[in-house]
């Protein structure tokens, strides 16, 4: 089951864990009112070729100078 981020406007962002069909009835944990759903950027990288990376919009040689990019930009790197 995914997690969906929300805003509530009292107090702030909380995220929400459930089926896709309950996406837009994230309930404030602190008062009960529905929030306003909030969509995050995912990153992925699972492998790497080099190339262009729209991720980072630049050319990139080498393992380790994506490497370096994920950590300096504090993004996550999933691995299988």
């Amino acid at each position: 089951m995914p997690v969906y981020e929300y805003e509530c406007g009292e107090h702030g962002r909380y995220e929400t864990f459930g089926p896709m069909e309950e996406c837009n009835k994230g309930k404030c944990p602190k008062c009960g009112k529905t929030g306003q759903r909030k969509f995050s950027p995912c990153h992925v990288y699972v492998d790497f070729t080099p190339g262009w990376d729209p991720a980072f919009a630049k050319v990139i040689h080498t393992k380790k100078e994506r490497e370096r990019l994920i950590r300096e930009k504090g993004l996550v790197r999933y691995k299988d």
